[in-house]
């Protein structure tokens, strides 16, 4: 059909042309550019692309600019401080599943640990963020991380004086996360408190993703730390990891909130 066409097309209007063009190209799944269109398409293309190259790399450096709210004395004290002592946390997460695992040689005693460091997190957030409206968060953050650091020292003890069990870990460990549900709460509440409105977008993304880090980070070091100083030394890492935020706290600069605006949460700024 192509060849034909070809053969006769002096004899073919203009016009025909065109159209038999059109037809031939959809036939063969193939789109015929006409004239100045192969030049007017690929500079579209080119300038499509470069568009597109520009709204990445601006993706890119709108990441990277999170960063800046770094520049923050209060906000890097309680980042930097948070981020130290939940990888900590989850160095001695590790720790405990394989403490438990070495007493118990049992999956269900991890199941059961699992579900001791779950549970009261899912009861007590509510009431967490409650009290994080009410309270002075800076006051709350200090007395929280104080208690868990108090109970990681008792878990460290016990198992360098060979005292501990099964019992006593799940006693320590309820307490511990019953303690970091209300931490949890009073840290998004303050962040509003040490960031100005422009690096709010910022502070958050940045705290979101301090989350996935001490994630990747503590469990790795957790691992580490097991193999070359073993359980006890484990939790003593993470107690000076609580030593560090409390330190960070101490030091923090926090507006004085009248309490009806702390009433209001994070509404009280507006």
């Amino acid at each position: 059909m192509l060849l034909i066409f070809l053969h006769n097309r002096r004899s073919i209007p203009i016009g025909c042309m065109s159209r038999n063009l059109h037809h031939i190209s959809n036939y063969f799944g193939v789109r015929f550019l006409m004239e100045n269109e192969p030049y007017t398409t690929l500079e579209k293309v080119h300038s499509d692309a470069l568009a597109d190259s520009e709204k990445g790399r601006s993706a890119v450096w709108r990441s990277l600019g999170a960063f800046r709210v770094l520049g923050n004395r209060d906000y890097a004290l309680l980042f930097w401080g948070q981020f130290i002592s939940a990888t900590g946390t989850q160095m001695q997460m590790v720790a405990v599943a394989w403490q438990v695992y070495l007493l118990t040689h049992s999956a269900l005693a991890l199941g059961l640990i699992g579900l001791i460091q779950a549970l009261p997190r899912l009861l007590f957030s509510l009431a967490g963020g409650v009290l994080a409206d009410a309270l002075d968060r800076r006051k709350m953050l200090l007395i929280v991380n104080v208690v868990m650091m108090l109970l990681s020292a008792i878990l460290a003890l016990c198992t360098n004086f060979q005292v501990v069990n099964l019992f006593i870990i799940s006693v320590l460990i309820l307490l511990s996360a019953a303690a970091s549900s209300f931490e949890f709460p009073a840290r998004l509440a303050i962040i509003p408190h040490l960031a100005s409105r422009e690096q709010m977008t910022d502070a958050i993304s940045l705290d979101s993703m301090m989350v996935y880090l001490f994630a990747i980070t503590g469990p790795t070091a957790g691992g580490l730390a097991l193999a070359w100083f073993g359980v006890a030394s484990t939790y003593w890492v993470n107690v000076v990891s609580y030593l560090v935020v409390i330190a960070a706290l101490l030091v923090l600069r926090v507006p004085l909130i009248p309490a009806e605006k702390r009433a209001g949460g994070i509404r009280g700024l507006e």
